[in-house]
């Protein structure tokens, strides 16, 4: 019986560190998300030729169309639409602050 909860103590404590390295290493800013997501399929595009209201469009056919569903959830998508509108980078070697 000892032997299962020291068995199962250790087991939590393992879990608990892998959560905590997953946690730590999850984008911390939209900006973040939108470099780790978006860069892990391509490289990062300049979005200066683009006008605002063509963002949503462009991100949500790279989800639907190219497989960028499988690292970017609709949820993550929103947050990139909305720094892209209001963060709109004009290249990635410039975006530097974030």
């Amino acid at each position: 019986m000892k032997r299962y909860r020291l068995f199962l103590l250790m087991s939590v404590i393992g879990m608990a560190g892998v959560i905590a390295v997953y946690w730590s290493k999850l984008p911390g800013t939209p900006r973040e998300l939108f470099k780790t997501r978006c860069s892990s399929c391509h490289d990062l595009p300049s979005l200066s030729g683009y006008q605002r209201h063509e963002l949503a469009p462009l991100v949500n056919f790279m989800r639907s169309h190219n497989g960028a569903s499988r690292v970017i959830s609709e949820q993550e998508a929103q947050i990139i639409i909305h720094y892209l509108e209001n963060n709109r980078p004009l290249s990635p070697a410039n975006n530097t602050t974030g």
